[in-house]
């Protein structure tokens, strides 16, 4: 397929003069909704801005088809050329609020849709077929993927990081308890209590929960001492003979001790 131009369209159009008409077309969209935005000041910003597309709106195959699959089509598959173009031009027009909204700063739920501005109950403004369609969604298809993917379920979440049932070779388990050892040894000390047999077998038993912010563990708990572990006065030998001095006072008296 050739895009044609010229007199009896017998000049095939190169792939230099397509990226130019890309190119003039993305800049006159984008002066139009800046002029909206910015009043007299944005001819002056349209010479100075590096018209690149944003990679995030670049759109490979799987948004295409995410972006088609509504559309009806005939027996042998084919669209009808405005359900195409409705639905191709609103959508562009959602990339271009996006672009410009990267250019100014502005968030993009506050460009208003023209589609909208006159609200009349008795069109379905959703229906392809209807003149007056429009998206309801602010965001390109490519954003509004990713923001409403289902993220598939973590199967290791609150499992034992090491497998006991499993079988393992010798330097396989070995390699596999010093990572574990050096990824969960700040749950169960901090970092003034030197590496010790205990404190890595103890990693051992630790169960895969989130970490970070989002999570349910402060990955820096450690540096600051607010762990457990600063929380459980150790045992001390001095802190015995006093209990045992304590309870003697109790069961004699002060006057038993002093015979």
């Amino acid at each position: 397929m050739h895009l044609t131009c010229g007199r009896g369209a017998q000049h095939i159009n190169q792939d230099i003069e397509i990226n130019e008409i890309i190119s003039e077309i993305n800049q006159k969209d984008i002066l139009d909704l800046l002029i909206v935005e910015k009043g007299s000041t944005a001819k002056m910003m349209i010479q100075t801005l590096n018209l690149k597309e944003p990679a995030e709106i670049m759109y490979q195959k799987k948004h295409v088809e995410e972006l088609l699959k509504d559309l009806e089509t005939d027996y042998y598959e084919r669209y009808e050329f405005s359900d195409l173009q409705k639905m191709i031009l609103e959508d562009r027009r959602l990339r271009t609020n996006y672009w410009v909204s990267k250019i100014i700063h502005k968030p993009i739920e506050k460009f208003k849709n023209p589609n909208l501005l006159n609200v009349n109950e008795k069109v379905d403004r959703n229906d392809i077929k209807n003149p007056y369609f429009s998206l309801s969604r602010v965001l390109p298809i490519s954003l509004y993927m990713e923001r409403t993917k289902v993220v598939a379920k973590d199967t290791k979440y609150d499992k034992l990081h090491f497998d006991f049932k499993s079988k393992y070779v010798q330097a396989e388990q070995e390699l596999i308890m010093e990572k574990t050892v050096s990824k969960e040894y700040h749950r169960i000390t901090d970092i003034t209590q030197p590496k010790s047999a205990t404190v890595g077998i103890n990693a051992m038993i630790i169960r895969n929960y989130n970490d970070g912010r989002h999570g349910g563990w402060n990955n820096y708990c450690c540096y600051g001492q607010d762990n457990k572990a600063s929380h459980v006065q150790p045992f001390r030998p001095a802190d015995s003979k006093k209990a045992q001095h304590l309870k003697q006072v109790e069961t004699h008296g002060a006057e038993g001790l002093a015979q």
